[in-house]
C-alpha cells in the first residue's frame, strides 16, 4: 500500500496539489453506442417503409431526435442534433465532417418519405442544425452537392449513388426539404413549426448511430485536460468529456464494448504514482458519478484495471 498519493477537492484535506485528469481521445472509438432507444414505427407502420427503406429503423441504428403527430409518442433525444453533439460533428475539429440525418413523412409523396441526408462538408459552431430542418432550410453553408447531398435509400448514400438533383432554399419558416426533389422541383413535403403553414404534419427525424464512429475526433493531443489544480491547472479544460453522457466514458448508451481510459498526473506524488492509468472494464451505471472514488460499481481487477503506463494497458500487462 502506497498512502498520501490522492486528491480531494475538501479544502480540510492534506491531499496532492499539483494533479490533472485526462480522457483519451479515442475512448469513443472504442466499441460501438447501440443506444437504448425505441422503435421508431409500429409493425404497420414500418410496412410501408422497408422495402425501399435500405437498412430498417431499429432502435439502435436511427436515434429519434424529432417526431409530431404519430411519432410523437415515441422515445426521442433532441440532444442528438443540437450544438456540441458528436452526432452532428459541432463538438470540435473532426478529420471527416460526414454524418446522416433521417427524415420519415408518413403523409408525404412516395419520393419523400423517407429521405437520407448526408452532410459533406463541417458543420458551423453557429449553426443551428435542428433549426435547419424543422423550420428554416436556408443556403448558407447548406448547398446541394457542395454541403450536403439527398439520397432515396441509405445503402445509396454510403455509396454515394442515386443522388438527388434539385434543391431551393430560403422560404421564410419552410423546413426541410422545400422543394427538393430526386429529379426536380416538389413541392408541398416540407416540414414547418409555423402554425400558419400548411405544411407536413406526421414527421420524424433520426441521427445514425454510428455518425460519431465516421473519421476522428482531433484533439490538441491525445489526452483531453479535464481537470488541473495546482501548476497543472489550465484553461485547456473541458470537463464535458467525462460529465454523465459523454461518449468519453460511455454512460450516453449501451455500448458493446465498455472499455474506455482516464490518466490522471501528479507532480508532487511519489514516482510511483506521478502517472496512473484508469482501465474500465465493465459498463459505467449512468447513475454514477467518476469524479468521486467509491468501490460500489468499482473494483479492481473487476470493474476496472490500473496502469503505470499506457502501453501496459493496451496491452494488458503490469497491471
Amino acid at each position: 500500500m502506497v498512502a498520501w498519493q490522492w486528491n480531494s477537492l475538501s479544502p480540510a484535506k492534506k491531499s496532492r496539489k499539483d494533479i490533472s485528469y485526462y480522457v483519451w481521445y479515442k475512448n469513443p472509438s472504442i466499441g460501438t453506442d447501440w443506444g437504448t432507444y425505441t422503435l421508431a414505427f409500429t409493425p404497420l407502420q414500418y410496412s410501408a417503409f422497408d422495402a425501399k427503406a435500405g437498412v430498417g429503423l431499429t432502435s439502435s441504428e436511427w436515434p429519434m431526435v424529432y417526431g409530431t403527430s404519430t411519432f410523437e409518442s415515441y422515445d426521442q433525444d433532441p440532444k442528438l442534433w443540437e450544438p456540441g453533439s458528436d452526432h452532428t460533428k459541432q463538438s470540435g475539429n473532426w478529420d471527416d465532417p460526414v454524418f446522416y440525418v433521417r427524415r420519415l413523412c408518413l403523409d408525404c409523396s412516395s419520393s419523400h418519405q423517407d429521405i437520407f441526408y448526408k452532410r459533406l462538408t463541417k458543420v458551423p459552431l453557429d449553426m443551428n442544425i435542428k433549426d435547419l430542418f424543422l423550420s428554416d432550410w436556408i443556403d448558407t453553408d447548406n448547398k446541394l452537392r457542395v454541403d450536403f447531398e439527398l439520397y432515396s435509400i441509405f445503402e445509396d448514400a454510403l455509396i454515394n449513388s442515386n443522388r438527388w438533383k434539385f434543391c431551393n432554399y430560403n422560404d421564410r419558416t419552410i423546413g426541410f426539404p422545400r422543394d427538393c426533389g430526386p429529379d426536380s422541383g416538389v413541392g408541398w413535403q416540407w416540414n414547418s413549426l409555423s402554425p400558419t403553414k400548411k405544411g407536413r404534419k406526421n414527421v420524424s427525424y433520426y441521427v445514425w448511430f454510428k455518425n460519431p464512429s465516421i473519421g476522428t475526433y482531433l484533439l490538441s493531443s491525445e489526452w483531453a485536460m479535464v481537470y488541473g489544480m495546482g501548476s497543472l491547472e489550465s484553461e485547456d479544460q473541458n470537463p464535458k468529456l467525462w460529465e454523465p453522457g459523454s461518449d468519453y466514458t460511455k454512460q450516453n448508451g449501451n455500448w458493446d464494448d465498455p472499455v474506455f481510459y482516464i490518466r490522471r498526473l501528479c507532480l508532487d506524488c511519489s514516482t510511483s504514482h506521478q502517472d496512473i492509468i484508469y482501465k474500465r472494464l465493465t459498463k459505467l451505471p449512468s447513475y454514477m458519478n467518476i469524479e468521486d472514488w467509491v468501490n460500489k460499481n468499482n473494483v479492481l481487477g473487476v470493474d476496472f484495471e490500473l496502469y503505470s503506463t499506457f502501453e501496459d494497458a493496451l496491452s494488458n500487462s503490469n497491471k
